[in-house]
C-alpha cells in the first residue's frame, strides 16, 4: 500500500484472469472513501502480478510487476505513472 497525502494506492498482484494484477487508487469522496481508478499494465499478462509492490509520492505511483517476461525471461518490471493522483482522469494503463 501506498499513501500520499490523502490518496491511497492498494496493489492487487492477483487480480484478473491468471494473476495479471492491479493497483487501485482511493480518495476521500464526502465522509467516506472510493475507488478513484484502476491501474492495469498495457503489455500486462497472466502471472505478472503488477501491484505486488506500489508506492506513491506527489502525483506519481510506482506498481511493480515482478514475474512480468521481457524476451521471454520473467526480469520483471516496475511502471511509473506519473500525474495520475492529480489528474482524476478514472482507469488508466501503466507504461
Amino acid at each position: 500500500m501506498g499513501i500520499s497525502g490523502s490518496t491511497i494506492v492498494v496493489g492487487a498482484p492477483q487480480h484478473g484472469g491468471g494473476q495479471q494484477g492491479a493497483a487501485y487508487v482511493y480518495g476521500p469522496q464526502g465522509t467516506s472513501w472510493a475507488q478513484t481508478q484502476e491501474l492495469a499494465a498495457s503489455d500486462g499478462a497472466g502471472g505478472d502480478n503488477l501491484g505486488a509492490q506500489v508506492a506513491a509520492s506527489g502525483p506519481t505511483i510506482v506498481a511493480a510487476s515482478p514475474f512480468h517476461a521481457v524476451a521471454g525471461n520473467p526480469d520483471g518490471a516496475a511502471y511509473r505513472v506519473p500525474g495520475v493522483l492529480e489528474d482524476g482522469l478514472g482507469d488508466r494503463g501503466c507504461e
